[in-house]
């Protein structure tokens, strides 16, 4: 019969892993907490905070309506509109002027004027008796600082 021997204390190898056991669960939870408070101060591991984009800048919307207008030599067009209509909180006023009118016609109430946001101008083209005839282009144009717009008118 054969019968091992062993000097092995079981009572203190199971004592020393559960204070082994204690002190690595103790490790773990600290581990847990820096690496949270290290994601928690970049962003959420999204890298640098950023800040929100500007806000839109004020601007306007320039239109004619309708499109086209057409008369007889020695007559006035018909009536069209010229709108400005703000956006992102424009509140300012436009300078409206018109380019390429035949030679011997002009536009009532001018060929420049002024209109404020959310505005609207009726206007006509005399067309004298001397005229071109045939289509002519002109283009409607609203400027105000920076801003620029354009709108086209046969």
């Amino acid at each position: 019969m054969f019968t091992a021997k062993s000097n092995y204390n079981l009572a203190a190898w199971w004592d020393g892993n559960t204070r082994l056991a204690r002190f690595s669960n103790r490790i773990l939870f600290i581990f847990v907490i820096a690496l949270t408070l290290a994601v928690a101060s970049c962003a959420g591991g999204r890298g640098q905070k950023t800040s929100p984009p500007p806000p839109p800048v004020p601007d306007f919307t320039l239109s004619v309506s309708p499109v086209s207008a057409s008369a007889v030599a020695g007559n006035n067009t018909s009536k069209v509109t010229v709108s400005v209509e703000p956006k992102n909180g424009f509140s300012g006023s436009v300078q409206v002027t018109l380019q390429g009118l035949p030679s011997g016609a002009s536009a009532i109430p001018g060929s420049s004027f002024s209109l404020a946001a959310g505005a609207s101008q009726d206007l006509q083209v005399s067309i004298s008796a001397t005229s071109p005839v045939g289509l002519s282009l002109v283009t409607v144009q609203g400027s105000t600082g920076s801003n620029s717009h354009t709108a086209q008118l046969s």
